[in-house]
C-alpha cells in the first residue's frame, strides 16, 4: 500500500508540463519525458476517489537509481524519504529498468479528514550516476 502512495505522489508531481499552475518542472536535465496526464477530478477532491494516469519516456537504461520524496503542510513535514527505485514494494518496474515508453494509473482517495490548507511536495528522481533523471514541485490547497 505503501507502494502506491509513493506512486501516486511521484505521478501527482510529474505532470508540471501538463498543469503549470499546481505543478512545476525544477529540475534543468529531465531524463523522463512526461507524455500524456489526466486527472480525475481535477483539482483532486478530499474523500473522492482520484484516479491518475499517465505516460512518459525514459530516455535511458536505469540500473539503480533513488526517489527522494518530500511533502510539506504548511512547515510540518508529512514525508522525508528516500527510496531505492529497484527496491519500492509492489512496484511493477524491478531494475533494470529499460529506456522507452512507460505508462501507469493510479487510484486513490485523500481522505476526508485530512485538514485544510496548504500542501507541497517535492520529488528528485536519481540513476545509478547520482544523475538527476525528474525534479518536481507541486503545490496544492485543499
Amino acid at each position: 500500500m505503501k507502494f502506491y502512495l509513493y506512486l501516486s505522489i511521484i505521478l501527482i508531481l510529474l505532470i508540471s508540463t501538463s498543469f503549470c499552475d499546481i505543478w512545476t518542472n525544477c529540475g534543468p536535465n529531465e531524463k523522463f519525458k512526461i507524455t500524456s496526464v489526466s486527472i480525475v477530478p481535477d483539482p483532486p477532491v478530499k474523500g473522492k476517489l482520484i484516479t491518475i494516469s499517465g505516460s512518459g519516456v525514459l530516455g535511458e537504461n536505469l540500473t539503480s537509481g533513488q526517489v527522494s520524496i518530500l511533502v510539506k503542510f504548511g512547515l510540518i513535514t508529512l514525508i522525508n524519504e528516500k527510496k531505492d527505485i529497484c527496491t519500492l514494494p509492489g512496484s511493477p518496474y524491478k531494475c533494470p529498468i529499460k529506456e522507452g515508453e512507460y505508462s501507469h494509473t493510479v487510484n486513490f482517495t485523500i481522505p476526508e479528514a485530512a485538514p485544510n490548507g496548504k500542501y507541497t511536495g517535492h520529488v528528485s528522481v536519481t540513476d545509478q550516476d547520482s544523475s538527476e533523471i525528474a525534479c518536481i514541485d507541486v503545490s496544492i490547497s485543499l
